[in-house]
């Protein structure tokens, strides 16, 4: 039998918009990654005031909570209690680097893990937020963590505590346990974000990646990263082979670092050396499929496309990165 466990695109959009919308709701900043069971993302999503290092952080999170199907702190409490030598086990044995640190939780589906969900870098298991009401931590009368509520929020379901001690960090944060009065809006809904420019800039470029493949009867990968090759968005579209979101990224962390075309780089006279360009970047990848973007002189970042035929993923990404 062939298990119903995989994420579509849209339900990975979906689930993180929510979370940047209660994140930004709350004044704060995050990156969010979804992954299915591959360990590889389905969506990625760098809020504007998140730096550069995120994606990587929180993207090692997802691996680990969605190859082992349990929240990345249980994972993590259980990698405490052995020697460092079985960590190093798992880094070498996993298809990638875990992270082994709270802020990713299965996704389900009919009780079955389908993948992850992860949060983090300027997330964290806060109870006091500067500017913020203390009612909008509480669920319930119950204090809630930033980083648990954020996920508890985007899957749409009850607060899920991963860490365990909240009413130990709401009365140190307060003096004192949470007015028995109040019950809170921790799980209320929020508008959608609205002061996300850069984000929404990126996501507006991938989805015209997005209709120009699904014109063309493709299904493709589409990372766009900011001027220094650092993920801003991730968009696999179903059908597209998990390992073209590390192509995708690589290409598009090429186009941006060297301001070029990668199908030039991939046909480039002599060819660059394999460890020139690890000195450059490790991930960065010369083949067809790379284009930066350009604005008054300036590159501003770059889109990298990745899926079966590299000739049409790269006028894919050529024409997303022409100003319009």
């Amino acid at each position: 039998m062939i298990r119903d466990d995989l994420i579509t695109l849209n339900e990975a959009r979906n689930v993180i918009a929510r979370a940047v919308a209660k994140t930004e709701a709350l004044r704060q900043s995050g990156c969010f990654v979804v992954a299915d069971l591959s360990g590889d993302p389905v969506a990625v999503r760098r809020m504007d005031a998140t730096g550069g290092g995120a994606y990587d952080i929180v993207r090692g999170k997802a691996l680990g909570s969605a190859l082992l199907s349990e929240a990345s702190s249980s994972f993590a409490t259980r990698i405490l209690k052995f020697p460092p030598q079985i960590f190093a086990a798992y880094q070498q044995l996993m298809r990638s680097q875990p992270f082994p640190g709270a802020g990713a939780v299965p996704l389900l589906r009919n009780r079955i893990a389908i993948g992850a969900i992860s949060s983090g870098v300027r997330i964290g298991p806060f109870v006091k937020l500067p500017g913020v009401s203390a009612e909008e931590l509480l669920v319930d009368g119950q204090p809630a963590n930033l980083e648990d509520l954020i996920i508890s929020y985007a899957v749409g379901g009850p607060y899920r505590p991963e860490h365990g001690d909240d009413m130990a960090r709401w009365t140190e944060a307060y003096g004192a346990p949470p007015d028995a009065a109040l019950k809170g809006n921790g799980l209320c809904e929020v508008p959608l974000a609205t002061r996300q420019p850069v984000l929404d800039s990126a996501v507006a470029l991938a989805d015209q990646v997005i209709a120009r493949a699904t014109e063309q009867g493709e299904a493709v990968t589409v990372v766009v990263a900011d001027r220094y090759g650092h993920v801003v968005t991730i968009d696999r579209m179903d059908g597209a082979p998990p390992a073209a979101v590390r192509l995708a990224e690589g290409l598009a962390q090429a186009a941006a670092s060297l301001q070029s075309r990668t199908a030039e780089l991939a046909g480039a006279t002599p060819s660059i050396p394999a460890d020139v360009l690890r000195r450059i970047g490790k991930h960065l990848i010369p083949l067809a499929g790379g284009s930066p973007i350009f604005s008054n002189g300036q590159c501003i970042g770059a889109v990298g496309v990745a899926g079966r035929d590299p000739e049409r993923a790269q006028r894919l990404a050529d024409e997303a990165a022409v100003p319009h």
